[in-house]
């Protein structure tokens, strides 16, 4: 995975391949902890909403500060053509609400839509829901990709 982003980064930032970074253990290893913090982030988000439901937006604001500066701890490490670490903010942001929008969107209407399937046609239901709005989400990304 960490090839990947750094494949991934490298070619965005139109940087030399000699230049990139080589993934190694201990690399991988902070992308790995920091990618453990995306998920920590999220669990701590779902608990809280769970115990008081009333801060849920606030929840979510705090949640999107945590997602956009994890996401700028990783795009630290990859390339990024020795420009300031501020250059790195907006895509961080985008990033945080990125990962909130596909949080709201699987709570608010993934989940009741697999819930109510499941009632009706068992496991092969969820199965279904869960195809089919991945398959929305992934048509979504790529009209976004191809129209920037």
């Amino acid at each position: 995975m960490l090839r990947a982003l750094i494949g991934a980064h490298r070619l965005v930032w139109t940087d030399d391949r000699s230049r990139a970074p080589k993934p190694k253990l201990v690399a991988s290893l902070r992308l790995l902890a920091l990618l453990v913090g995306f998920g920590v982030v999220s669990v701590a988000a779902s608990a809280t909403r769970a115990w008081a439901p009333g801060p849920g937006l606030l929840v979510t604001l705090i949640a999107l500060v945590f997602y956009s500066g994890l996401w700028l701890l990783v795009t630290l490490r990859l390339p990024h053509r020795e420009t300031d670490w501020t250059a790195l903010i907006p895509g961080a942001l985008v990033f945080g609400i990125g990962v909130e929008a596909l949080q709201i969107v699987i709570a608010y209407f993934i989940t009741p839509y697999a819930i109510a399937k499941q009632g009706t046609y068992g496991a092969l239901g969820i199965a279904a829901a869960i195809v089919r709005h991945a398959l929305t989400v992934s048509y979504a990304a790529n009209t976004c990709r191809l129209s920037s």
